[in-house]
């Protein structure tokens, strides 16, 4: 009897635990907004089908409805259709006709204290009227929904500068020189990660590093006795030039216009003496394997240890897709 406890408290423990390490992956990917009002989390503009619209099976002599509800979930403003564009595409036009298949996203208010859950709205692409071929009697096209998003990354982390750092003196320090880790996001898709901070004579230098984490989602426990259904993580979004026109993609990109970042780094009362990596002479970044960094130093002067934010500033275009596969019957 006592053997038969012991086993049931164990199993008792390792449900538990392994709620408990879920629960401290999760916070990285949901969005939310601090005591002080900043916004956390990864996420930008979200999309998803319409429940049953489309349908998973319709008939040639029904209308086709395609319904896609649309989410804020980041912290940056979408002002309309200079900011954000929709399109449609994986059919044939020529068997579903007048479908209105590039659309703006209209207003999206950013998550806020005012606006917790962010702007929302539905967007719709339909058409009345289906032509088989004949000799056709299914067609079953693979809708995509691709966003073309503007959008911004702000990131404040509070950096000790010491310009005194490598005298030997009884002094007390007001702060301890040390890298900042920005574990939660800062409301967008693409997110600062950390801060590294090296004190030089009569300069700081800190070397930024960002990553593209839009899209990803928690993979599920597999510890544990019981495992659990496998569900793969949605792919990353793609990072695309600032200077892209949304209403240009996704159809007219060059390999140029990926991956880039527009950055701006301040740090209060201080300008930098250099910024790195620059392309054309602009303070830009390409990413390798959505992750780059960023190297810039500062000027520092006075005697005192002392604590002042650092403004990170990250302009791009996102664009990210959805699908949803729909069977057309011709009707008996």
């Amino acid at each position: 009897m006592k053997k038969e406890v012991l086993i049931l408290v164990f199993l008792v423990l390792l449900l538990v635990c392994g709620g408990c390490k879920k629960a401290r992956e999760e916070p990285t990917a949901v969005t939310g907004i601090t005591p002080g009002g900043a916004v956390t989390g990864t996420k930008g503009i979200t999309m998803r089908f319409a429940k049953n619209l489309p349908p998973n099976r319709i008939y040639d002599t029904q209308p086709l409805d395609i319904v896609i509800e649309l989410n804020n979930k980041g912290a940056y403003d979408i002002a309309g259709p200079a900011d954000c564009m929709l399109h449609l595409s994986g059919y044939d036009e020529t068997i579903l006709p007048g479908i209105d298949k590039d659309q703006d996203c209209g207003f999206l208010e950013g998550v806020s204290v005012y606006n917790p859950d962010g702007g929302s709205t539905t967007k719709e692409f339909r058409t009345d009227t289906i032509y088989l071929p004949e000799g056709v009697d299914v067609y079953e096209p693979t809708f995509m929904l691709t966003a073309c998003y503007r959008y911004r990354t702000v990131a404040n982390p509070i950096v000790c500068v010491d310009p005194n750092y490598y005298q030997i003196t009884p002094q007390q320090r007001a702060c301890a020189v040390r890298d900042v880790t920005l574990t939660r996001g800062q409301g967008a898709p693409v997110s600062v990660d950390r801060v590294d901070v090296d004190m030089m004579r009569g300069k700081v230098r800190f070397k930024i590093y960002v990553s593209n984490k839009g899209g990803v989602e928690i993979k599920p426990e597999k510890k544990g006795i019981f495992r659990r259904k496998k569900i793969a993580p949605r792919k990353l979004g793609v990072v695309l030039s600032p200077d892209v026109a949304v209403s240009s993609c996704p159809i007219d990109l060059e390999y140029e216009d990926y991956n880039i970042i527009r950055y701006n780094v301040e740090m209060t009362g201080s300008y930098p003496i250099e910024c790195e990596p620059q392309i054309d002479g602009e303070y830009k970044l390409r990413l390798i394997d959505n992750k780059g960094v960023i190297y810039c130093v500062f000027p520092v002067s006075g005697n005192e240890a002392y604590q002042t934010p650092l403004k990170i500033t990250l302009d791009y275009v996102y664009m990210d897709a959805i699908s949803k596969k729909v069977e057309i019957l011709r009707t008996p």
